[in-house]
């Protein structure tokens, strides 16, 4: 899951040194063929905000929003945990989580004694639904493959072109990069080099081009699947963090490392090939 976090102004405990400790929170993530389940917790060691939660004048929030399929609600608890289950045909795409810390009911003159020497004095009238805390915020992709993330196959796909030109497409308005070829290749593609053997010459050519391409104009197409699974590639994976997506330089480098360093494979595969006979 992507966590996101945004400061805010007193009297907001979150991530300003306006009010002490900073808050932690976990989320993680298990599915089954039916449904995700969520986990998510938080340590939050302000004494002020713990005795509101305690005497019920303040309780920990979750809200759940997932804009493709409209589905939007929140849960409350008074201990720092929240165990959310959602079925996989109520969700689709990005599902965001927001979570914090809510008055109850009106809370006069309130004061937070970790509050930073810059507000001693000063106090603030909360209505009920006005922010104390804020914990944290994720989102997860459910139409992403998690567990498929290293295969090619997940963002990319080569077919036969609908143009009778003889001209190569890469087309990238579709959930992956097509690859589309013109119906002569293609035919040679399907009955000759299409499998294992031949992968890693497919990929040091016509997948490392698509790709590359593909880099270059995420931006325009950052809603599409195959941008968001890369992109959380980058984010999530040790190897891809130093790369900048929107340096120029960095695109080689990013379809390199996505493709499995495919230049060199494919002059061992060609290499290996060679020393066949064939």
């Amino acid at each position: 899951m992507k966590i996101k976090n945004i400061k805010l102004p007193y009297p907001v405990l979150g991530l300003n040194d306006d009010i002490i400790p900073t808050p932690v929170c976990a989320f993680n993530m298990s599915s089954d063929k039916m449904k995700y389940m969520f986990d998510i917790s938080f340590k939050m060691e302000n004494p002020d905000i713990q005795k509101l939660i305690d005497d019920g004048f303040a309780q920990y929030v979750c809200e759940i929003d997932c804009v493709n399929t409209y589905l939007r609600f929140s849960k409350t608890s008074k201990v720092p945990r929240f165990y959310i289950e959602l079925k996989r045909r109520e969700v689709a795409g990005p599902i965001s989580f927001f979570c914090s810390i809510v008055a109850t009911k009106p809370i006069p003159e309130y004061k937070n004694s970790q509050a930073h020497p810059d507000y001693e004095g000063y106090t603030i009238d909360l209505n009920q639904g006005d922010l104390l805390a804020y914990l944290g915020e994720a989102t997860y992709d459910a139409e992403i493959k998690y567990d498929r993330l290293q295969n090619v196959s997940t963002f990319m796909e080569i077919q036969e072109s609908p143009l009778d030109d003889g001209k190569i497409y890469y087309v990238l308005s579709e959930p992956k990069i097509l690859i589309q070829l013109p119906s002569d290749l293609f035919k040679c593609y399907k009955e000759k080099v299409r499998g294992p053997k031949y992968a890693s010459i497919i990929h040091a050519s016509l997948a490392y081009n698509a790709l590359l391409y593909a880099i270059y104009n995420i931006e325009d197409y950052s809603d599409k699947l195959w941008a968001r699974t890369l992109k959380l590639r980058l984010q999530t994976e040790p190897r891809l963090r130093g790369f900048d997506i929107d340096d120029v330089q960095d695109g080689p480098r990013i379809a390199n490392e996505l493709l499995g360093n495919p230049y060199q494979r494919m002059f061992e595969n060609i290499v290996a090939i060679s020393n066949t006979g064939e």
